[in-house]
């Protein structure tokens, strides 16, 4: 995890890729956080069953990096979700944005709060 390079190898499928961008402290946190999860097989499990949120009718924003390797584009699912739901697909995002662009991922928010 000290490696730029070889941190962003090792963390690109799991958490996404730019992972170089985060200190190697925060990444080993990120590793032993996944792997001491109770419900990450679970969460992950339920990944793959169909998600029905029509119902849903407070304002939602789904947002997808066109990095994104663990929620790929042919399971996105438009039509389970409430008519009124803002869809967004970032450019240079991966699955976890949060460190390769965190000022756009905190505007997203803002956005979808207003």
């Amino acid at each position: 995890m000290r490696n730029p390079f070889l941190r962003e190898l090792a963390l690109a499928v799991p958490i996404s890729i730019d992972s170089r961008r985060m200190s190697a402290r925060d990444a080993l946190q990120a590793v032993d956080d996944l792997a001491m999860s109770l419900a990450f097989e679970a969460t992950y499990k339920n990944t793959l069953a169909p998600f029905s949120g029509g119902g849903i009718t407070v304002p939602v924003t789904v947002a997808y990096g066109d990095h994104d390797w663990i929620l790929l584009k042919q399971w996105r699912r438009r039509n389970e979700l409430p008519a009124h739901t803002r869809w967004v697909e970032q450019h240079d995002w991966g699955h976890v944005p949060m460190w390769v662009d965190p000022v756009g991922v905190a505007q997203l928010i803002l956005e979808g709060t207003q």
